[in-house]
């Protein structure tokens, strides 16, 4: 399905005609939003995981077309993707690394041995880079 990603609207329309009437008829169609995202899903699975996402949405919506909250959660964008930074866009890499050092850390509830594993790095060198910030 990932290389065929221009099928999927009208895949998306014939499993809603398909499984609409009985699982919720008052839908009528698919959010804008929602079918563009259903469209840039990498689609690991198969035809079949359309289908589903097409009747969990169908279950889950409560007006009268089938919403992004209503798809499976991922195929959702993250929420990570929605941080807001505190820079513009001329930061030096070091303000951005110990920014996220920082959002890692507090993410972990202040557990450094946490916080490296999360990061990709040695406790030690969490340790050095939060020393150095310090000084």
């Amino acid at each position: 399905m990932r290389a065929r990603c221009e099928d999927i609207p009208g895949l998306a329309e014939y499993f809603l005609a398909r499984h609409g009437r009985a699982l919720n008829p008052a839908i009528r169609g698919i959010a804008p939003d929602a079918l563009e995202r259903l469209q840039k899903y990498d689609w690991p699975g198969n035809v079949r995981e359309l289908e589903g996402a097409i009747q969990r949405g169908l279950v889950l919506a409560s007006g009268d077309a089938i919403t992004l909250s209503d798809l499976p959660a991922d195929m959702r964008p993250s929420p990570a993707s929605a941080v807001s930074v505190p820079w513009s866009g001329d930061a030096t890499l070091e303000e951005v690394e110990i920014y996220w050092i920082r959002h890692v850390l507090e993410r972990c509830g202040g557990n450094r041995t946490q916080a490296a594993r999360r990061l990709g790095i040695d406790p030690s060198t969490l340790w050095r880079k939060l020393k150095e910030t310090e000084a």
